[in-house]
Order: C-alpha cells, then structure tokens, then sequence
C-alpha cells in the first residue's frame, strides 16, 4: 500500500454565513488564544486540504470571527532493519481576526498571525492486510505576533496596548489508524486520528499571557476514488469523493468558538504510479466546511510519493 504525501499549495478562502448558535459562547482568555489557534494550524486539518477560511458566528453582541490557514504537509512510510517508521509533519500559517476577553472585558475583533510547525513519529504496524495502525510521539513549535488594545483606557492616559508575541511549544502523543482497500476498480481510504497535545509557552512579551493549555483533537475522513476509464497517456484519471469530521475536545473550545466542524468534498486525482518517477499522484480537490457556528471551504493541490 503506497502512502500519500500530500505537499500542497492552494488558495480560496470565501465562506457563507452559519445559523446562530443556542447558547451564548465563552469569550477565550487572551493568555490561551496563541495556543489554540496554533493547534488548528497543526492538529485540525483532514488530508489534503491546504488553504481554507473558517467563518464563526455567535449569538452575542461581539463581532464574528475569521480564521484562514494556509498548510503544507507530508505524510511517509519508510523501510528501516527493524520495520517501516511512519513520519508525519506540517507547516502551517493562520491569520485571525477573533474576540478575546482579558480579565471581564471583551476586546473585540483582535487581528493577529502564527506560524507553526509539527511533527509526529512513529511505528507503522500492519495489523491486516489494508489496515495500518501508527501510535505517535508528536512535537511542534510555534510563534504568534501582533497585538490589541486593552480595553477602557484611563481617561487622561495614552491607551495601553498588550503585546501578544509568544513562542509556544507542543508535546503530546496520537494514535493514527489508516485502512486503504481495493473495491473492483475502485478504492476507499479511511483514516482515523486522536491526539493529545499539551502546548506551554517559552517565551512571552507580556508574562500574562504565558499559559498552558491542553488540546485534544480527533480527526476522521473517508475519502472514495473512483476509476474513470479515462486516461491521461497510461495513467488512470479518478474522482474522488471526501466526507471528514474534526472534534475539538480539551481547551480549545472556548478559543476557537467552535467544538466540532465536518468536511464534504470531491475533486480529481491522476494515478501516476506505473511511472518511473518518485511522483504517484496528483490531486485537486474543492472542499466544504459545516459544523456547530462554523462554515466554510477550501481549495487544494497535493501530490502524492
């Protein structure tokens, strides 16, 4: 069973309007906001997808938030004397606009960025012949810049802002379960992921914002690939179809705004395997994002070793 790499570079980021959530969100604490957008940055995304903006709506008087990322990732099995070791790590960029509380006040519509970059190691355990189970050891290091005004400056005074610069890092440890079969012509790949990350921050501008938080993220995708008949010279051209879920289970809820969100997409892969190059295959693919107070898409190009 060959592993999909997937490097991808894309762009698209618009997003419709989710309906309302039912009960009023909890404003996240400033000191917690760099970490958990950095754990969508790392943790959240299901295959393939590289760029996407997410839209989160709420029921109070504050404004709505945004998040776009932008991902490169590269997943690999590789063959060593004591059996394959799976290899898993991303890049990854987001820029938010989100509603933060410091203290008992809300500042509202706070613009900020993060860089972030993770990685997972672990065995690659065949336990039948399609299914692949990966226990993780995952690391990651991320930075957050920009900064927001506090809120009700003292009349007279200039307004104090709050540095929001910080370095974070990551440790934690997964569980990755993969089982790619054959059906006639066609192939179905299932994936499951849990992850358990604790981010600590190194280093911090302001000291009140140093914190750490606890993510837990379980990630699920099944993605179909259907057999066209057509091809481009030898190489079969597939349809593909995604359905995938991400649950959000520790401190990133109440950073976020949202505790879940599922994907829903299709696009086309080109089977390059019966060539000579390290290149396997080639994917586009447009996604839909829906959840509980979020919505959104994306658009990605990825290649497969």
């Amino acid at each position: 069973m060959r592993r999909a790499v997937a490097v991808g570079a894309a762009a698209l980021a618009l997003a419709a309007d989710a309906a309302a959530q039912t009960t009023p969100r909890r404003d996240p604490p400033a000191s917690e906001a760099g970490a958990q957008l950095l754990s969508i940055v790392g943790l959240a995304i299901t295959p393939d997808i590289t760029a996407s903006r997410l839209e989160i709506d709420d029921d109070s008087q504050l404004a709505g938030q945004r998040i776009d990322t932008l991902r490169l990732a590269n997943d690999v099995s590789l063959a060593t004397p004591d059996g394959p070791i799976y290899l898993e790590g991303n890049l990854g960029l987001a820029r938010a606009q989100v509603d933060l509380r410091f203290g008992d006040e809300a500042v509202e519509a706070n613009n900020f960025d993060a860089i972030g970059a993770f990685g997972a190691i672990g065995p690659d355990l065949g336990v039948g012949p399609f299914t692949r189970v990966r226990p993780l050891f995952i690391l990651g290091v991320g930075y957050v810049d920009d900064a927001f005004g506090l809120p009700e400056p003292i009349a007279g005074e200039p307004e104090e802002s709050l540095d929001l610069r910080q370095w974070s890092a990551a440790a934690g440890v997964g569980l990755s379960v993969e089982h790619e079969r054959p059906l006639g012509d066609d192939v179905i790949d299932l994936r499951l992921k849990l992850s358990h990350v604790v981010f600590d921050t190194l280093w911090a501008a302001d000291r009140r914002l140093a914190t750490e938080t606890v993510n837990q993220t379980a990630n699920a995708s099944a993605a179909y690939k259907h057999d066209t008949g057509l091809r481009l010279g030898s190489h079969p051209l597939l349809l593909t179809g995604l359905l995938g879920a991400n649950a959000f289970l520790g401190d990133q809820q109440d950073a976020l705004g949202f505790s879940w969100f599922a994907e829903y997409g299709a696009g086309v892969e080109l089977d390059l395997s019966g060539g000579e190059g390290a290149v396997q295959r080639a994917r586009l693919r447009f996604t839909g994002i829906a959840g509980a107070d979020v919505t959104g898409i994306s658009f990605g190009a990825g290649i497969g070793f």
